[in-house]
């Protein structure tokens, strides 16, 4: 009997390694070829780029933008690789290319400005100066909860999400501040040390060992790597600039690699901040390894899920690390609500979705005056990766992408705005272009406001 049961058990064994093994090598075989898809249409979207910016191409700003967009769709597509390879199946990229066209747009209750007590020809004149900038494509603005303005200028028959740059950070920001939330995180004041064993169990610098989460929602970690030379008050800081560094990161099998293997800033300064995208994607995989799930299924299942938007798509490494930093791509309808949700106390529909604790911590002034406009009339604070401003006693909140994508919150007013737009061409530099959006759109809105409202 002992025998027959031992040879059961070595049988088993076999049979449950012959299994693992085979299914170790399938998942394997399913990464490399997703990495495949994605390598191939990054090169063709970097050769797009190389020949737009060099003036090869004899392309409308809009012609050449659906060419962009589409490389980037096929780069979403290539997820069907895995879900393909994983079910034993072709893939279907048309299929789950036209899934994300079949998603409705967001619901909102329409109204007009001056029901809503806004100065209608201010509001306008606002809305003007915005169709004006070059490569525009969105402005909406919500009062009370109500849709008082919406114009498309670029793409307007395109339902297809647009790339909201940085904006992404405010709301990986949101994502950390649910998962703390609900326990699955114990503290934005933890450090990142046990989440990253990988790294920490090599030779290494001791000093990041100190890192904590909330270090990288402040862009305080002192992680050598900055988004320009201009986003570092220091010497010798590493950047995209440098030459293969963007694709090098984009090809990566791991995003959070860029950033813990940079070096430290060397400053006695007691708070450090280099503005470092990479950075963030070290918050999307420790909220990954802490969730047991990757960070879109979180988000799904917690944040965007709750607030009823589908159609949005978000560019992940080989081994599904979420980037941090940008690459959510979302309708300009969808990003109100989210700014909505956070004007009513971060609930939606009833349910909070994120606590108003974490709301008021991430708009406290941690680093005071990171930026300030070229004239120095006007600075902006950081809190947990969202901007905080004041204009004409309004105090105000934003997210803030590169090329002119904006969130952007007055509170007390019960007030959003959203833009969104398309990198310079023309050569305004992107600060440049933004203090034009912020001065000329978001102020005069301000201004439009019922003289009434701060009382």
């Amino acid at each position: 009997m002992i025998n027959k049961l031992a040879k059961l058990c070595f049988v088993f064994l076999i049979s449950t390694s012959i299994y693992i093994n085979t299914t170790s090598a399938n998942e394997e075989e399913c990464r490399l070829n997703y990495t495949s898809c994605v390598t191939n249409n990054f090169d063709a979207l970097f050769a797009l780029w190389d020949e737009w910016y060099t003036g090869q191409l004899n392309l409308s700003f809009d012609e050449f933008d659906t060419k962009d967009i589409d490389y980037e769709f096929k780069i979403f597509a290539c997820d069907d690789i895995t879900f393909a390879c994983k079910e034993n199946r072709e893939p279907d990229f048309e299929r789950l290319l036209k899934h994300q066209l079949s998603f409705p747009d967001a619901y909102w209750q329409l109204s007009t400005p001056n029901e809503v007590g806004l100065n209608e020809a201010k509001l306008q004149s606002a809305v003007a100066t915005a169709s004006a900038i070059h490569g525009f494509r969105s402005i909406l603005v919500v009062k009370n909860g109500k849709l008082v303005a919406e114009e498309y200028f670029a793409r307007k028959n395109d339902p297809r999400p647009h790339h909201v740059q940085s904006i992404t950070k405010s709301i990986t920001s949101l994502l950390i501040g649910i998962a703390i939330d609900k326990g699955v995180i114990k503290s934005e004041k933890e450090v990142i040390k046990p989440y990253f064993p990988e790294y920490f169990s090599k030779s290494h610098d001791e000093r990041k060992q100190s890192i904590t989460i909330e270090q990288l929602l402040t862009m305080t970690s002192r992680l050598n790597f900055a988004d320009s030379p201009a986003h570092s008050p220091y010497e010798n800081t590493r950047h995209w600039q440098e030459p293969g560094s963007w694709k090098a990161y984009w090809y990566a099998d791991n995003f959070y690699d860029r950033a813990l293997n940079v070096d430290l800033v060397e400053t006695d300064d007691e708070i450090a901040m280099i503005y470092n995208t990479p950075a963030c994607n070290l918050l999307t995989s420790v909220l990954k390894k802490s969730a047991n799930m990757n960070t879109k299924e979180f988000a799904d299942m917690y944040f965007f899920g709750p607030l009823g938007i589908k159609n949005y798509n978000w560019h992940h490494d080989s081994n599904y690390n979420y980037v941090g930093g940008h690459t959510i791509f979302i309708r300009p309808r969808d990003l109100a609500r989210i700014g909505q949700m956070i004007l009513d106390g971060g609930k939606y529909q009833g349910r909070q979705i994120v606590s108003a604790s974490w709301l008021e911590k991430s708009f406290s002034p941690y680093v005071s005056e990171f930026v300030k406009t070229d004239d120095g009339e006007t600075g902006f604070d950081y809190g947990y990766l969202w901007w905080l401003g004041e204009y004409q006693g309004y105090k105000y909140q934003f997210a803030w992408g590169h090329g002119g994508q904006f969130l952007f919150l007055i509170p007390h007013a019960n007030t959003l705005v959203v833009t969104t737009a398309y990198p310079d061409t023309t050569g305004l530099a992107h600060w440049e272009r933004s203090q034009k959006i912020i001065k000329g759109v978001m102020f005069k809105i301000i201004d439009a406001l019922p003289e009434d409202s701060l009382n």
